[in-house]
C-alpha cells in the first residue's frame, strides 16, 4: 500500500484526524472583492503570520463536517483552529489557495543545484504536492482506507541525562498544535525559532529509567539538558509523526533534467499574489 498520497488524491479532508478519529470535510467561501478587503484588514490587524492564517481560515471556511462553519460560535472556531495539528492548518491553507486561484503556481527563480542553470518562472501544480497522511492510506484500487491513530508517541533518547534523582530516557509527544505558530508572532518564518517551538509545543511528558509511565517533569529542565544528537533526533521524530503536506515542490531542471526541490513560499503576499500565472 502507498505510504504517501497527493493533495489531489486526499481532496477536501484533513490529513490528520481530530479527537475521536474525526476527519472533517470542508469547503470555502467564494473569494470576491468583499473577501479581498476583509482578508487585507485581517492582515493589517495580525502582524504574525500564525494568527493571520488562523483568522483568514476562520473567515473563509464555509462548511465543516457537513455543517455551516458560521453555526459554530466564534470562540469554538478559534479554539479548534488554534489547537489543530500543524499539518491540518497548512493543508487548509494550501487548499484555500487552490480554491481561490487554482492549482498552478509560478515558483521563485532559482539556480539548479546540479548545473547552476537559472530556472525562471517554473509553473508548478499544487495538487501534485505530496501529503503524508496519518491514519489513512490508498489501497491498490485508489480508495482511501482509515487506520487507528495513536494518541501519543515516544522518542528514545540517544544520550539520557539526570534531573534530580531520576534518569530521563524518553520523551513523549503528540501532534504539534498550530498554537506554536501563533505564539511565534513575527518569528514564524525564522526556521530556528520554528524548530524550538515545534519541539516544546509537541512535548507532553518524559519517561524515566525503570518505568514505562509518562512523568510530568519540568519542561525547561528537559530541554536545557537535551544533547544536540537528541535535539535533531527528537525533531525528526516529531516531524515524521506530524505528517501533512510536504512543504516543497519537486520539478526537473530544463537544462540537466535532474530533479530539483524548492521549499514552498506560503507567506500571504506571495502565495496569494504574484505567484499566480
Amino acid at each position: 500500500m502507498k505510504q504517501e498520497i497527493t493533495v489531489n488524491e486526499l481532496g477536501n479532508q484533513l490529513p490528520v484526524p481530530l479527537t475521536g478519529g474525526i476527519r472533517p470535510f470542508f469547503n470555502f467561501k467564494a473569494w470576491r472583492m468583499p473577501e479581498e478587503k476583509a482578508l487585507n484588514d485581517l492582515k493589517t490587524k495580525h502582524k504574525g503570520i500564525g494568527k493571520y492564517v488562523r483568522s483568514a481560515l476562520d473567515y473563509m471556511l464555509k462548511d465543516w463536517d457537513g455543517k455551516a462553519w458560521a453555526e459554530h460560535d466564534h470562540n469554538s472556531r478559534t479554539l479548534l483552529l488554534n489547537r489543530m495539528p500543524l499539518a491540518n492548518v497548512f493543508y487548509l491553507w494550501i487548499q484555500l489557495r487552490i480554491d481561490a486561484l487554482g492549482s498552478k503556481m509560478i515558483m521563485q527563480n532559482m539556480a539548479c543545484p546540479h548545473c547552476q542553470t537559472e530556472i525562471k518562472k517554473f509553473e508548478a501544480d499544487l495538487t501534485t504536492m505530496v501529503v503524508q497522511p496519518v491514519g489513512i492510506k490508498l489501497d491498490e484500487n485508489g480508495g482511501l482506507v482509515s487506520e487507528k491513530v495513536a494518541e501519543h508517541f515516544c522518542y528514545e533518547l540517544k544520550k539520557p541525562f539526570d534531573i534530580g534523582e531520576v534518569k530521563v530516557t524518553k520523551l513523549f509527544f503528540s501532534f504539534t498544535p498550530w498554537d506554536c505558530m501563533e505564539k511565534l508572532g513575527t518569528n514564524a518564518t525564522n526556521l530556528g525559532a520554528v524548530k524550538e517551538a515545534v519541539l516544546t509545543s509537541s512535548f507532553i511528558g518524559a519517561g524515566i529509567e525503570g518505568s514505562d509511565k509518562m512523568v510530568p517533569l519540568d519542561k525547561n529542565k528537559i530541554f536545557e539538558n537535551l544533547s544536540k544528537k537528541d535535539i535533531e533526533g527528537y525533531y525528526d521524530a516529531v516531524d515524521t509523526q506530524n505528517g501533512g503536506p510536504v512543504m516543497k515542490l519537486t520539478y526537473g531542471c530544463p537544462s540537466c533534467e535532474k530533479e530539483v526541490e524548492q521549499p514552498l513560499n506560503w507567506t500571504y503576499d506571495y502565495f496569494f499574489g504574484s505567484s499566480s500565472p
